[in-house]
């Protein structure tokens, strides 16, 4: 990335030549904020639908959950390209029990093509809660 630079023309002392000052851009990009307790559970309004393993040309095959060793949500899914050429893509997977969401969870592709299938490692903040009877709801927020 190239940063651009602008003249400054105001008065100095001991100096004749105008100075040179750069800019520079900073990116930030937010996954969570706060301690893991800190960590706001997901809404009702976030979620789309249960039990949706499809989204944008990815379909999610098979889904394992657990405790990701730190009391925190963690899991794989076996998730496939559907698109018309390589991808790579971010995911949003939402997990309900009972009908209420109980974590939100991020995961990431990279470089898959078309008709293949890969691994996904999902990673969360919200705590591992036990028990059968979750469902899902999948989302692909980027494909690039």
């Amino acid at each position: 990335m190239r940063f651009s630079s602008v003249l400054d023309d105001s008065p100095r002392q001991n100096t004749s030549r105008p100075r040179r000052v750069s800019w520079r851009l900073v990116v930030v990009v937010a996954c969570g904020a706060g301690s893991p307790s800190a960590s706001p559970a997901p809404t009702a309004a976030s979620t789309k639908a249960t039990d949706s393993r499809t989204d944008k040309g990815w379909t999610i095959l098979s889904l394992s959950l657990k405790d990701d060793g730190t009391g925190d949500f963690g899991g794989t899914a076996r998730v496939r390209n559907d698109n018309g050429g390589t991808m790579s893509a971010t995911f949003t997977l939402t997990v309900l029990k009972a009908g209420n969401p109980v974590a939100s969870m991020q995961g990431a592709s990279e470089s898959v093509a078309a008709g293949q299938t890969v691994t996904v490692d999902w990673v969360s903040q919200d705590k591992y809660v036990g028990g059968a009877g979750f469902t899902t709801a999948f989302q692909c927020d980027s494909t690039f």
